[in-house]
């Protein structure tokens, strides 16, 4: 199901994302996309509130709860 959800992020969030994952810290990761560590962090946090989104839908939809 993670893998779903996060296969549904778009651009810099799977960037991000995958970056993360290969082990780059923000600091790294910050320097390849050109822009300030905060930045980074903004959107990484940002990202993080849409993957929650998406597995809360998917969650939804397979337990049941959906309206």
């Amino acid at each position: 199901m993670l893998v779903e959800a996060a296969g549904r992020l778009e651009g810099r969030c799977r960037q991000i994302w995958r970056r993360k994952l290969e082990g780059a810290s923000f600091v790294e990761i910050a320097a390849e996309l050109g822009r300030p560590v905060n930045t980074v962090y903004s959107w990484d946090y940002r990202c993080l509130q849409k993957l929650k989104t998406v597995l809360a839908e998917r969650w939804a939809f397979v337990s049941g709860e959906a309206s």
